[in-house]
């Protein structure tokens, strides 16, 4: 499905590597970008999550910048007129009202999930990673994380955002806004789909029980709007240069 970028003057291969297994097949300095996605669901908490980041130090050359996106598996909403806030950048102020969504800072007022099929798929989530040492939460740690590194990383910065799932009442919506809010919805129902079997093993519904739950979930979200109470998706976006 990649394009063949050589038709467009790029010198570039495909390397397929578990992520989980250190060495990384590369030597030292070989890059100048490491962008790392959605590695919350395959890296465990601890030392194998360090021992990955040393070794993304490690193949990035000096000045090199590094980047990590990623999401929260559980979902929050943000309470009714959350206060004005004073961005580190105004742009993305700007862009947070473009799109109708929130800037997420550590004074956002958030609040547990009021939809009832969203604060079952929470708890069955943070069980399910729990029990394999994954974080539920990750947006909160990997600031933290890039902070830890000063010897060796410089500039850490970031931007978080939540996506609101549902048109809260008094809001009029853009097409482009209500588009972004959808897709921010598949995104959490279709995590909750793949996760499956994880989320029947902890929640004890066997295949016509989950079935049934699956069901009302679905028309609940999608044809009554039952996620218009605040509930959001979380994500963000972290970078930093190597020194």
């Amino acid at each position: 499905m990649v394009p063949d970028l050589r038709k467009h003057g790029m010198d570039w291969h495909f390397i397929q590597h578990d992520l989980r297994k250190v060495p990384l097949p590369f030597k030292d300095g070989d890059f100048d970008l490491v962008l790392m996605k959605d590695l919350s669901l395959v890296i465990p908490l601890g030392a194998p999550s360090q021992r990955l980041i040393d070794e993304v130090i490690r193949v990035l050359k000096p000045g090199g910048t590094l980047e990590i996106w990623d999401s929260d598996h559980n979902i929050r909403s943000v309470l009714p007129h959350p206060p004005p806030q004073t961005p580190r950048r105004p742009e993305d102020a700007e862009r947070a009202g473009l799109t109708a969504t929130h800037l997420i800072t550590p004074a956002t007022p958030f609040s547990m999930a009021e939809n009832r099929y969203l604060q079952n798929a929470n708890k069955w989530v943070q069980e399910a990673l729990d029990r394999r040492k994954l974080s539920p939460m990750p947006c909160s740690r990997v600031a933290s994380t890039l902070l830890q590194e000063p010897d060796t990383l410089r500039d850490v910065d970031y931007r978080r955002i939540a996506i609101p799932l549902g048109e809260n009442a008094g809001e009029t919506l853009t097409e482009e806004q209500a588009a972004l809010r959808y897709t921010a919805l598949m995104v959490v129902v279709q995590f909750i789909e793949n996760l499956e079997p994880l989320l029947k093993e902890v929640s004890g519904k066997n295949v016509e029980e989950w079935r049934r739950w699956w069901d009302w979930m679905m028309a609940d979200l999608i044809e009554n709007s039952g996620a218009a109470n605040g509930e959001c998706l979380e994500i963000g976006a972290w970078w930093a240069k190597k020194i």
